[in-house]
Formats: C-alpha cells, structure tokens, sequence
C-alpha cells in the first residue's frame, strides 16, 4: 500500500475507533486523532489559545482535504502571518514560517489562534482585550483570560507601527491598498477560461498561480477586520457616556454600499415581477421541482424577462454560495434553483418590506443619531465621535468588498480544480467528479502530471474519514495549556447547555444584541439551505450559523437568530443593513426552539422568548426608530 492510501486508512480506523481491514495498528493515543490531510503540527504553549469563533461562520463545516491544503493552510494561515509581520509589528521569530500560530485545523476544524490577537491588543496602546473578545466571541462565550509573559511587551517600533494603524483606520478614509488588489483580481480573472483547451498540469499551475494574490487578499482581511472593531467600540463609548447605550447599533445600520446586500436588492426586483404576474404566480405555486425547465421553456414574456434576471444576477454573482470558503462547495452558478427558491419566499411579502425603503429609513435615523449625539457631547470630542462613524461604515464596507475579491479568486480555483475532477470521472479515475476534492494539494499535482495511482480507493478512504470528521463535536475554544474550557466556554452548539432541553413557554435565551428591532412570530429553524425554501414572511428564522444563502433572505424574515457569533460577523452587518433584528450568541437556540413555536426576538437586547402559544398573526417588525 502507498504512504497515502496507508496514510488515509490508518487515519479512517482511529477516527471511526475501530480498525481498519486494510490498516496498520492505531497508534496507542487516539485521544483526537488528526485526520490524514492535515500536516502534523508544532505545539502552540506559548500562543495556547484557539478558537473556533471568526473562523466559524467562514468554514462552518469541515474543510475539504483540498479546500484545506490548496488555500487555508498556503494562503490564509500565512496571509494572516504577514498581516501580523508587516502591519502590526511581530517579529519574524514569533510566529511559525511553516506552520503559524494564526489559523489551523485542529481536529479537522478550522481554529483562529486567539492568544496571538490577545498579543496583538496587549501591544497596541489603544487596543484592549475586549476589542478581540468581541470580536472572536461577542458578550457570551469569552476566550480565557490572557496570561500575560514578558516577551508579550511590546518594543518601541511595534508600539509605534500599532499606534500609526490606529490613527489610520480612526482618521483616514484612504483604501487605496484594497482598491489596487481589487484592479489585480480584475486583471487576473478578466480573461475567459478555455479549460478544453487546457492539459491537467496546466489547470493545477494556474491555481497554483493564484495563490499570492490570494494570500495578499487574506493579508487584507485580518487589516480590516480588525479595523471593523475600532469605530463600533468608540461609538459604544459615546453612546454610553450620554446615557444612550442602544443607539450604538443603530449608528451601525443603514451604513449602505454593502457588497452581500446587493444580491438581496436584485432578488427582490425578481420577486416583484412574480408578485405582480398571474402566470408566474401560478408556476412558482406549483413548487420547486422542474421549475426552473418550466420557466426556460415557457412562452411569457414575464418569464423570459425573469430567467434573463436569473441569469444576470448568477453572472454577477455566481462565485458565491452557501459554504463558499471551501473549494468544494456548490456555488450559484451552479445551482440555479436555490435563487429560485429564494425568489419564491420573497415574492409573498408585501411591497412595504421592500429592502430600499428599510435601507432609506435606517439612513435617515441613523444621520438624525449621529446630529443628537454629537449635539450632547462636548466640543473637543466631537471630531473623535464622528471620525468612529466614519471609520465604521469604511471598513464594514472594506471588510466585505474583501471577502468578495478572495471569493472571485476561489471561485476561479474551483472551476479549474472542477474541470479535472471531471475529466477524472471520465477516465474511471474517480467515481464521482467530486472525489478530486478528498485529494491534497500535494497529491492533485502528482494526479495532474501522472504520478498517483489508485486514485478512486484513495478518494474512497479520504471521504470516508471526511464523513467521521464532519460528525465530531468540538470545544468551541481549544487551550493547548492543557485546561478544559469545555464547561466554560461549551461546545460548538451551544456553550455546554443541556441541548435537549426544549424552550418552554416563560423560558428566555440570553444572546447578544446583533440588529436593533423587535418581533414575535413563528419560528422556522433552518438545518440546511434547502429548509429556507419553506420560509414564509415574518417567520422567525433561527439557524446554527447563516450560509450566505439564509442571509440573502434576511429580508423576508421577522428576526433572525444564531447560535453562535459576534457584533462583526457577515450576517450581522446584512442584518443591519436590511433592518431585521437579529440576536446572534444565542446558545443552543437552535436545539432549544422547534419550528412552529412563537418566539419573541429584542435585537436591541439579545433577549429571546418563547410565547404561550402560537400567535394567530406575524408581527413584521418596520425599521426601529426612536
């Protein structure tokens, strides 16, 4: 047997606790055996601290093999290394060349290292703990307390560089870097691919090539998300320092130009024009299946006019999908009939829900905030006040536009990874075209040129282990000092709550606050994307984590609530932008709540109820304005 295939089945018997027919005897420790794909990696005591918040709602599943291989582990983990390096002042020797202390997958999970932010934040003269806590977990679920060592202190040039980075993100509007590396991925992806044209080597160079670029876009994330905490947390200040601690997420919404709202805007125009057409009321009715054939093959002019939208709308925006940070992961383009599905939950809400009529009134309750509260503060603290809403709106907007440069390049590796995973099924080299996704990097380019056998039993192996991976429970934070934060901090569902315990009528689950807003509905609990199909207007969607697809029907929801995350997640700012309320850190609300049940939702306070009984009718919240 090969080191792969031997490698892969002696990983398949641990992970399954049993031995595998084919496979050498487990190692005498299998306490949380890595699975095969994953390098063995240096210890972590002097950065301890992973976490699973951040990282989460990115890769809210197990990576695919090559998902992990080709982009996490060479462009992600050492783009966030060079972020910290060239922006923040750590030096070369702090953090591993191979095998950063930034992300990693630990028990076949993605991780975030949270002692090297906590650094970061101890070094800065600004920054504080609760800048990082906030961001990797919110108000529940905090990351330990960080021990501090003498190395953690920080030289005069690294106070200096961490200082100059805050006056930028706080005083400047300048987003040239961001701009350049967007007219680079244009100019990388502005030619058509001829994948035909293309042998099998040529398609894994032209991914390989991808990878600085790609790694210079997750340089820029971790810039901007870190600098999506600095304008939020001052405003935090000013609003609690005048007695108005609500209005901090109000000054957060409405902040317009958002790149993942766009797909919503345009999905709504499309729902419009099933709203207001007989015919394709009537095919939308008759359900899902085949839809998309009969609309392709229908003769009315208000169902050309809406594959035309269809299709305009997947060429704009069919990089993205519902796990889009994983190379595996099925995208729009492919799979026209989610955007259909999407529409036909849309198209029952009345016209008064329309996104560009919430979006004006939070703009205008938001610029009516920003003259009350300047008016109240003294004169000399004014310009910092309004510098922190400035700086705000730029990197919410930065930090997404990032996210959709990195998704473009993905979405350019998967094509060319696709393509030979298709020629592989052709040959018999794979049972399915999605086996290519079970290899690593390493051995797709041996595939490519010729030198790996035995690919389909290999293939096999690798998803068997995927599969046993995928149902692991994992602590939402690891400590590699040996402590157990399990009690803590919880499991990944729910921070250690009893998650048999159904939410009884008087009960509440206490979250935090995500969009400010209150409802009372029916709950919908969404386990997969294809649930949100079912979704009516004013359901109360309550999720795990959101997919970008269930953020995409934010819009038609009453309130919105998650399992897990933070005041600056993805879902959050669409929240804020479509002026749904969402409470987010809810633990275990989507074990607790069953669908049907009549929840009441306070996006302001992060208060969650569950009613008597069913209400006879959905209360759809407008925009909250004092």
């Amino acid at each position: 047997m090969c080191a792969t295939l031997e490698g892969a089945a002696v990983a398949l018997a641990c992970l399954s606790g049993r031995e595998a027919a084919d496979a050498p005897s487990c190692p005498e420790r299998c306490t949380m055996p890595e699975p095969s794909w994953l390098t063995e990696q240096p210890g972590t005591a002097h950065l301890p601290i992973w976490s699973r918040f951040i990282v989460g709602e990115m890769l809210p599943e197990v990576a695919s093999p090559l998902g992990w291989t080709l982009l996490w582990e060479p462009c992600a983990a050492l783009g966030w290394r060079d972020a910290l390096i060239n922006r923040f002042g750590f030096d070369e020797t702090e953090i591993n060349a191979d095998f950063p202390e930034t992300i990693r997958g630990r028990g076949g999970h993605a991780y975030v290292n949270a002692s090297t932010l906590k650094v970061l934040a101890h070094r800065s003269p600004q920054l504080h703990e609760g800048h990082i806590d906030r961001l990797l977990g919110g108000e529940l679920g905090p990351v330990p307390v960080h021990r501090h060592e003498e190395w953690h202190d920080p030289d005069p040039v690294t106070a200096a560089m961490l200082d100059q980075w805050y006056r930028w993100v706080l005083d400047s509007r300048n987003q040239v870097e961001l701009e350049n590396l967007g007219e680079a991925v244009d100019r990388t992806l502005a030619s058509a691919l001829d994948l035909e044209s293309m042998s099998d080597t040529e398609l894994v160079n032209a991914v390989v090539a991808l990878q600085p670029l790609t790694r210079s876009l997750f340089d820029q994330q971790l810039n901007q998300l870190l600098a999506t905490t600095v304008g939020p947390m001052l405003i935090n200040e000013f609003c609690n320092s005048v007695g108005q601690p609500a209005h901090a997420l109000r000054l957060l919404s409405g902040i317009g130009r958002i790149e993942p709202v766009s797909p919503t805007l345009a999905l709504w125009e499309l729902s419009r024009l099933v709203r207001t057409s007989p015919g394709l009321r009537s095919l939308f009715d008759q359900g899902l299946d085949r839809l998309d054939k009969a609309l392709r093959l229908s003769n009315q002019t208000e169902a050309k006019a809406l594959i035309a939208g269809v299709n305009a709308l997947v060429a704009e925006v069919g990089h993205r999908g519902p796990n889009e940070w994983d190379l595996a992961s099925p995208t729009w383009d492919e799979a026209h009939d989610i955007v259909l599905a999407l529409i036909r939950c849309m198209y029952h809400c009345d016209d008064s829900l329309a996104p560009q009529l919430r979006r004006r009134h939070l703009e205008t309750d938001r610029q009516r905030l920003v003259a009350e509260i300047a008016e109240t503060l003294p004169e000399e603290r004014r310009p910092v006040f309004r510098s922190a809403v400035a700086s705000s709106a730029v990197f919410l907007r930065g930090r997404e536009t990032c996210r959709n440069h990195l998704m473009r390049l993905v979405h350019r590796m998967r094509q060319l990874i696709g393509e030979l995973g298709v020629r592989g099924e052709r040959r018999g080299d794979f049972g399915s075209a999605d086996e290519i996704w079970m290899l690593t990097a390493e051995e797709v380019e041996y595939y490519a040129d010729g030198g790996l056998a035995d690919t389909r039993h290999l293939a096999g192996l690798r998803r068997a282990e995927h599969d046993v991976v995928r149902t692991r429970e994992l602590p939402n934070v690891i400590d590699d000092t040996g402590n157990d934060n399990r009690a803590a901090i919880g499991l990944q569902h729910g921070y250690g709550l009893p998650l048999s315990t159904d939410l009884e009528p008087g009960d509440i689950i206490l979250g935090s606050p995500g969009s400010p807003g209150m409802a009372s509905g029916t709950a919908r609990v969404i386990e997969t994307d294809a649930d949100l199909a079912e979704v009516r207007p004013g359901e109360i969607i309550v999720l795990d984590q959101p997919s970008l697809v269930a953020t995409a029907l934010f819009v038609a929801a009453g309130a919105v609530i998650t399992d897990i995350g933070g005041p600056f997640t993805h879902a959050v700012v669409v929240a804020r932008e479509l002026g749904t309320p969402m409470v987010v850190g809810a633990a275990g609300a989507s074990h607790r709540i069953t669908t049907g049940m009549t929840i009441n939702v306070d996006g302001l306070t992060g208060v969650v109820s569950c009613e008597e009984t069913l209400a006879d009718e959905v209360r759809v919240p407008s925009p909250n304005v004092a």
